[in-house]
């Protein structure tokens, strides 16, 4: 179940940067921001309504879940959002792949549990360089903006909030339902966006058009309102930087996506890019599957020695006859 949660995920949030995109062009970043979340609300109240899910926090609780909301969907995906009206969404995809980076960083230090080793932080960065090997022209095309240095230090900056709310949610926030968590994150996420965009937002030119809604709709309804529900109940029920690693594969999907809805290419160095992600997973989850790998050759070899008990058994009582 899990796996197949995290494929999901991969999959809607990797289209994510393309909707992004599409919803810049008929909203002002902060505000298009804002509206995805607030749209998201009242889907998870009603559904928590529904599933009978008890959604009043405990007070021992609000302030940890302001702080994560903040950093989560105000800080974070405020950021990305103005980011990406002067970078690309594949140059955004690089940069905010340091995101299982940081969160390795923040888990050493936050959750003793989840000590990671060597290899972790090898496949870590495997992966990133794969991200990197996937977009490198599409960064060297970028850095001749004025814009360039501020919008990459925006997503950084944010990729890094982001990661530290992924560990103090799984630290402090794992006995909450996911819905009741993601409904209030959100309820302060979209009312911080939505407050900051009435202050620096240029206001919109013209009415949206049908690809900036269906951005929209989609980025609240499935990206916002399913995804976060999803990311954490898996987040409760993996590792941090195990669940993380899905920051390496959602720009490959955004990549097919790109290249369905804007026309994008995918050359051999894209494909070299993919493989050195895959890579780079399978380096960073070997040592969680390390026990089960010789729990298995453990019980093979046992197998393989009552087999072998079992012929001489049998060799020994045809001499007997």
């Amino acid at each position: 179940m899990q796996i197949l949660v995290f494929g999901l995920l991969c999959f809607v949030w990797g289209f994510s940067w393309v909707a992004i995109k599409l919803t810049l062009e008929g909203f002002p970043p902060f505000l298009g921001a804002g509206l995805r979340f607030l749209l998201a609300v009242p889907l998870l109240a009603g559904y928590a309504v529904w599933r009978g899910v008890p959604i009043r926090l405990p007070f021992s609780v609000v302030k940890i879940v302001f702080v994560t909301a903040v950093l989560t969907y105000a800080f974070d995906y405020g950021l990305i959002y103005w980011a990406e009206q002067h970078l690309s969404a594949g140059v955004t995809a690089i940069l905010f792949a340091t995101f299982p980076i940081f969160t390795g960083l923040f888990s050493r230090w936050l959750l003793p549990g989840e000590r990671l080793g060597f290899g972790v932080f090898v496949g870590l960065l495997l992966g990133f360089l794969g991200v990197f090997v996937t977009y490198s022209d599409g960064l060297r095309v970028a850095a001749s903006g004025e814009a360039l240095t501020a919008a990459t230090a925006a997503v950084v900056v944010g990729a890094a909030g982001g990661a530290l709310a992924t560990v103090l949610i799984k630290r402090d926030l794992g006995g909450l339902h996911p819905v009741s968590l993601t409904l209030w994150q959100m309820i302060f996420g979209s009312s911080g966006l939505i407050a900051f965009a009435v202050l620096v937002d240029d206001p919109p030119g013209a009415v949206p058009g049908w690809p900036a809604l269906f951005g929209l709709v989609y980025l609240g309804v499935v990206a916002s309102a399913l995804a976060f529900t999803l990311y954490y109940w898996l987040l409760a029920h993996s590792r941090a930087v195990s669940v993380s690693t899905m920051i390496f594969v959602t720009p490959v999907v955004a990549l097919i996506g790109d290249s369905i809805v804007f026309g994008g290419d995918i050359t051999p160095r894209i494909v070299a890019g993919m493989l050195l992600v895959f890579g780079g997973i399978g380096v960073t989850e070997f040592p969680r599957y390390r026990g089960h790998f010789r729990r298995l050759r453990s019980r093979s070899n046992e197998k393989m020695q009552g087999s072998k008990s079992i012929w001489r058994g049998r060799n020994g009582g045809a001499s007997q006859r």
